[in-house]
């Protein structure tokens, strides 16, 4: 389920098989107003999801802070943006691995786990005016 968004630039829909499941919220930090800031929240915990945009300088522009992702998950395994001809950001794979946190009952905890996304990438204009987002959360 894609929720709508006061933002127009940039758009963002889920490609996950269980895309009605699936909330993704673009906003501007609230407290630095020049970086984007997107939110999963996935209960499959592996999904993908297309971020388009239209304006060409969106990233000098509106959002020179970059772009923030914050996923709501256990841990995360593995993430990824893919830009058109195979641009590539990878996260740091079981970076969170280490930090697992548990309910009282065993089950764990599903945390907040922000990927700051680099303006040097965003800017690259070799991407296109898109990127695929791919992630994958450590237990699912």
């Amino acid at each position: 389920m894609t929720i709508p968004m006061a933002i127009v630039d940039p758009q963002i829909v889920s490609q996950s098989r269980n895309a009605d499941q699936v909330q993704l919220v673009v906003e501007a930090n609230a407290s630095d107003a020049s970086q984007l800031v997107i939110h999963v929240t996935d209960p499959n915990g592996i999904g993908r999801a297309l971020i388009t945009w239209q304006s060409p300088d969106l990233w000098v522009r509106k959002y020179p802070n970059g772009m923030q992702v914050i996923m709501h998950l256990k841990a995360l395994e593995g993430f990824e943006l893919v830009g058109q001809g195979g641009v590539k950001f990878r996260y740091e794979l079981n970076r969170h691995k280490d930090k697992l946190e548990y309910e009282a009952d065993g089950k764990m905890k599903v945390r907040d786990l922000v990927v700051d996304i680099p303006t040097t990438f965003l800017e690259d204009g070799s991407h296109g005016n898109k990127l695929e987002m791919h992630y994958v959360d450590f237990y699912r």
